[in-house]
């Protein structure tokens, strides 16, 4: 990766860990590990009756904040799912990443190939890059949450890899060590997400794009 990439990457990082919020990162006893836990649980029954076909959202709860991901399919739902989440007994603060589905586009499920995870642009429930990259329409797992995933474009092309990063690796270890594969990495573009069940804290999705700055933007 280059010079300007790795360092466009790490500015951007840090642009989003301090627009995001903070939170402690010096890990959690058992005892607030608990806490959040329960919460995060109490939180997803309060959000339960939203779900739809159009609509998709994770919830994680770290030291109190609860971080709320994925696609809604109004403004009204996001508000309401903010408003949820915040009367819960417990909850200090609620952190959105919810996008909310332009009237028109299509959805986008997962499915399971033998041991390779794919989302695709069908109804069920999105991937929080498909609905915001409206130009790729497929990416693929191992099966392995943190990555790396693969996008793909309209024509099949391999155009990305995907990983799955917490706030606290971001800043302190930057992207210079997620690879591509063996792609030639162009740029690199950050997106927020808390959307990991086995990462305990706010995460980001690394989009390391394989094509050149103009031709990602035509995806975006």
């Amino acid at each position: 990766m280059g010079g300007r990439a790795r360092s466009s990457a790490v500015l951007a990082a840090v642009v989003l860990i301090l627009a995001t919020g903070c939170v402690s990162s010096s890990g959690r006893s058992l005892g607030r590990w608990a806490s959040d836990h329960a919460l995060t649980a109490e939180v997803k029954m309060r959000l339960a009756p939203l779900r739809g076909p159009s609509t998709w959202i994770r919830a994680d709860t770290y030291d109190s904040t609860v971080y709320l991901s994925g696609v809604v399919d109004s403004e009204a739902t996001k508000q309401r799912a903010e408003k949820l989440a915040r009367g819960v007994e417990g909850v200090d603060e609620v952190v959105l990443s919810l996008l909310v589905k332009h009237a028109g586009g299509s959805s986008a499920s997962i499915r399971t190939d033998a041991r390779r995870e794919v989302w695709t642009r069908t109804a069920g429930h999105p991937h929080p890059l498909l609905a915001l990259l409206p130009g790729l329409v497929r990416i693929e797992s191992d099966g392995t949450m943190r990555g790396p995933m693969t996008a793909f474009d309209q024509a099949g092309h391999r155009v990305a890899t995907i990983y799955v990063v917490s706030m606290r690796d971001l800043s302190q270890n930057g992207v210079d060590n997620l690879r591509g594969d063996g792609l030639a990495i162009d740029h690199v573009d950050i997106y927020p997400f808390s959307s990991v069940p086995d990462i305990p804290e706010p995460t980001y999705h690394v989009v390391l794009w394989h094509l050149s700055r103009a031709q990602a933007r035509a995806l975006k």
